[in-house]
């Protein structure tokens, strides 16, 4: 009875781990930096919903030209003065949020879709996230600011509208060169931005981002935005964007081939062993770090007798900036 204790525990938290966002392991942190390639989007949808689901953009054809950059950097801006961070590629794609342990609200930044390219700054802002978020959550807020337009005219005005997010759909993501991450998760953020430029228009944004176990910013982000205007009337796009650290083997390796851990369970010491210096972190199901080691070439042992029975996760960012997880199991 108490291994199929053990085992239940396993596939109830283990499908926690796979689901769970918090502040620490979703939230844009100061010094961050990923780069997103802009991809081929000629037939290409989000996909379904639901859990144990298969996505499978193995065939996406990247455009290596367009290749953007993103820094994360806390911020103290007079235009949104109570965002705290924002992540930009460029003067003209940034975009502006204040994270809290418990909550992440986007404040605006630039949005182009269209013929219109303009820059959004919220006094009422939209909720991205409320933690901790699993599968299934569903966050409603209703949206408004001011909008400043540079495409296809200058102008500026007000906007009104709402936002929902909702965590759709767990599974397996195949991405090209035959990368396959089994624990993803999928988080559906969804926009309708109704605004008045010198002429009423409204734009529907729906982003759909697909997360890994240790993996802050998205692995793949198909963007539909559907935009509507008096003079123009519908037009409608698809953007994808692939992350370039998901196409690096080991990058966001989920298995923890890169190194050894044992004993799994393990009661008071868990030894590592690795061919390159590391960052070691354990999280807890909150994504709370509880103990954070430096681990060099060879076996390093860690301490854990003084942590709580339960599932937790070892995050390990070697020296070369390549990270791993790998789920390990205290018992008393």
């Amino acid at each position: 009875m108490k291994t199929h204790s053990l085992l239940l525990l396993v596939l109830v938290v283990t499908f926690n781990l796979k689901a769970q966002f918090t502040q620490i392991n979703h939230a844009p942190a100061n010094g961050e930096t990923f780069e997103m390639y802009q991809c081929d989007s000629t037939g290409i949808t989000a996909g379904a919903s639901g859990t144990n689901t298969t996505w499978n953009y193995g065939a996406l054809n990247k455009h290596n030209s367009l290749l953007q950059s993103y820094t994360v950097a806390t911020v103290n801006s007079m235009q949104y003065p109570l965002a705290n961070v924002a992540a930009a590629a460029s003067a003209s794609n940034m975009s502006y949020y204040r994270s809290k342990p418990d909550t992440l609200y986007y404040y605006g930044g630039n949005i182009a879709v269209g013929a219109i390219a303009a820059n959004l700054t919220y006094s009422s802002p939209a909720l991205y996230a409320k933690y901790p978020m699993s599968y299934g959550a569903q966050i409603n807020s209703t949206t408004g600011g001011s909008i400043v337009a540079s495409q296809p005219f200058p102008a500026n005005g007000a906007f009104s509208g709402f936002a929902n997010v909702n965590v759709d759909g767990s599974g397996t993501l195949t991405l090209p060169g035959n990368k396959v991450f089994n624990s993803t998760t999928r988080v559906v953020t969804s926009q309708t931005i109704n605004f008045n430029l010198l002429v009423p228009g409204s734009v529907i944004q729906r982003s759909y981002d697909f997360y890994a176990v240790g993996t802050k910013a998205p692995l793949l982000s198909v963007v539909a935005s559907t935009l509507n205007t008096q003079l123009g009337g519908t037009s409608t796009q698809t953007l994808v964007f692939l992350n370039k650290g998901s196409l690096i083997t080991g990058n966001f390796d989920l298995s923890g081939s890169a190194i050894d851990v044992y004993p799994n369970p393990a009661q008071t010491i868990i030894t590592v062993k690795s061919s390159q210096n590391a960052q070691l972190r354990i999280l807890d199901l909150n994504g709370r770090c509880v103990s954070e080691f430096e681990m060099n070439t060879g076996s390093t042992m860690l301490e854990v007798a003084n942590s709580k029975p339960g599932i937790y996760t070892l995050h390990i960012i070697f020296a070369d900036g390549t990270q791993s997880t790998k789920k390990i199991i205290l018992i008393q």
